[in-house]
């Protein structure tokens, strides 16, 4: 049977934790640790130049220093709200070479789909599952003869008492459900790291990119870049 799972970042649900994760490496909380990481394990201040290999062939820690590393960046995403399993490759991924990748597995989104009878969860070592419930404490049990339409009726006709469970597990710290996908984030991050030299010096160095933006427009970007910042910076 040929059948496809969405890529990562054609969901609604998976541009909207991208939107999270990109915001979240920039804060200085998110950097503080990655500094101390490439410290501690003996990785380039900005990471390696070259490569895409996890782990670098160029990085050769202690055996008993490599099971530590990961174990670490699973903590990591975990203490920022993200699925260890999902995201922990992403996380190492940007602790050696310095860049975001995209989780490359099926899941690392907002929803998940989970065969439990192949894969059921006694088979699960217990932090993993504990993990995964923690992302995802809910659960809709499909037949396998509901079609698509009865399906997306099912949750239509039935949010209410979904978003009531929900509100069960919220974690108000958690910040992702605030978080939209930006098509202009390198424009608005260009703005925000350059902030300082004002407004118009800015519209200049747009215009020469042919990006053209008043003082307003600007101001308004600088102003949600500081609030986005500040929505994660303490989650």
């Amino acid at each position: 049977m040929n059948v496809k799972i969405s890529n990562f970042g054609e969901t609604q649900n998976s541009r909207k934790i991208w939107a999270y994760y990109l915001t979240l490496i920039k804060t200085e909380k998110f950097q503080k640790r990655i500094k101390y990481l490439r410290k501690k394990f003996n990785i380039p201040v900005n990471g390696f130049k070259r490569g895409k290999m996890l782990p670098p062939t160029n990085w050769r820690p202690a055996n008993s220093e490599i099971y530590i590393f990961f174990k670490k960046c699973g903590m990591l995403a975990r203490d920022f709200n993200l699925l260890p399993a999902d995201w922990g490759m992403t996380i190492e991924y940007y602790i050696f070479y310095n860049k975001p990748i995209t989780p490359t597995i099926l899941s690392g989104e907002l929803c998940t789909l989970w065969d439990f009878v192949q894969d059921p969860e006694n088979s699960w070592s217990r932090k993993s599952l504990s993990d995964f419930n923690s992302f995802y404490p809910l659960g809709i049990r499909i037949s396998p003869y509901a079609s698509q339409r009865d399906i997306v009726d099912y949750v239509q006709k039935n949010f209410n008492i979904i978003k009531m469970y929900q509100l069960q597990y919220v974690n108000k710290s958690n910040m992702i459900a605030k978080f939209r996908f930006k098509r202009n984030a390198e424009r608005d991050d260009f703005i925000y790291k350059h902030k300082n030299k004002g407004v118009g010096w800015i519209a200049d160095e747009l215009a020469k990119r042919e990006s053209f933006l008043d003082s307003g427009e600007i101001s308004k970007i600088i102003s949600i870049e500081n609030k986005r910042r500040k929505v994660v910076q303490y989650t």
